[in-house]
């Protein structure tokens, strides 16, 4: 009885054997073919890592980000109002007209408060040059002098008038009185007007210094066609932007050698054109008048805004329409 039972039991492990062994390496085969389509799968071609210069970021961000910023930083309520108010070219036009009321907005939309400072101290070092002796300023430097007096007065008249508090500011009705008188005076040569022309560069000193004026005639009230005369205002127009704006934004290197430069003569351009709105200036009612000095203001505010942008091409093309609607302008009104 034991003999059958043990060859029964033989036969029965190698039929075991014969199906196991089958089973065990189907299930090797396919347990082992994700791994296998796996190993087999062609990679994906990445591209190299690009290799990049300090040098290639120039233009692109700015070196020193906080020196971008103007004025104070702003306030809590400020932001929760600044949705309400657009800061563009075309907005800041809309401000533009008679402007007469004290600590009127549109001026600080003109100009700010560091380019009229730099404009009053740089008109100093160019009225040392041009009043020196009585000979040279008969000989032709009372011309010069009469420029740079009527952009004191327009600067003074500016601070006068400003929303904010700047330099100078309680002196400001003072200094445009006595800058506009001399330069009225400079129109022609004189012992008198040259001596009187020195008295204002010692006034000038002061300021710079930090002394307030002080006069026994008190300030005369703000009339702009006292102040910004046609002529030398548009002297001063020309020279900002024949010896300087223009040149500056003539390149990407000239412009970013120069930004505080092309921002300041920007702004200046902008001021004269507001000057020229005020009321009682000649043709300031004129509508086609207005038309082309309105298109001054905002080629330059186009220009200020290029500065912050740091963006030359736009500049360029901003001093190109405002030089073009400035020569329409002269074929007209000249």
């Amino acid at each position: 009885m034991r003999v059958p039972s043990l060859a029964r039991a033989i036969l029965g492990l190698r039929m075991n054997r014969r199906v196991r062994f089958p089973l065990l390496m189907m299930t090797i085969v396919f347990v082992s073919l994700p791994a296998i389509g796996q190993q087999i799968r062609r990679k994906p071609m990445r591209a190299a890592a690009p290799q990049l210069k300090p040098e290639a970021f120039e233009g692109v961000f700015f070196a020193d980000v906080q020196k971008q910023l103007v004025g104070p930083p702003p306030t809590a309520g400020a932001i929760a109002d600044s949705g309400n108010h657009s800061s563009s070219a075309t907005s800041s036009l809309n401000s533009t007209g008679n402007s007469n009321d004290t600590g009127s907005n549109v001026w600080k939309e003109r100009i700010s408060g560091q380019s009229i400072e730099d404009l009053v101290k740089e008109g100093k070092g160019r009225l040392d040059t041009f009043i020196t002796t009585p000979a040279k300023f008969s000989g032709g430097s009372y011309k010069d002098a009469r420029r740079e007096f009527t952009l004191l007065a327009i600067l003074f008249a500016t601070i006068e008038q400003f929303p904010e508090k700047i330099r100078w500011q309680s002196s400001a009705s003072l200094a445009r009185a006595k800058f506009a008188r001399i330069a009225a005076n400079t129109k022609i040569a004189s012992t008198p007007t040259f001596n009187e022309a020195k008295q204002r560069m010692e006034d000038l000193a002061s300021l710079l210094k930090g002394s307030a004026l002080s006069d026994s005639v008190p300030a005369t009230e703000l009339i702009w066609s006292d102040v910004a005369d046609r002529v030398p205002s548009m002297q001063i127009l020309e020279w900002s932007f024949r010896e300087h704006l223009n040149r500056y934004v003539a390149s990407e290197a000239e412009f970013k050698s120069h930004s505080e430069d092309v921002l300041k003569y920007a702004e200046l351009i902008g001021l004269i054109g507001e000057t020229l709105h005020q009321s009682g200036m000649p043709d300031a009612e004129d509508s086609e008048y207005k038309s082309w000095s309105s298109k001054m203001i905002q080629e330059a505010t186009r220009i200020t805004e290029a500065v912050k942008l740091n963006n030359p091409s736009m500049a360029r093309e901003a001093a190109g329409q405002m030089d073009q609607s400035c020569n329409a302008c002269h074929n007209t009104f000249r």
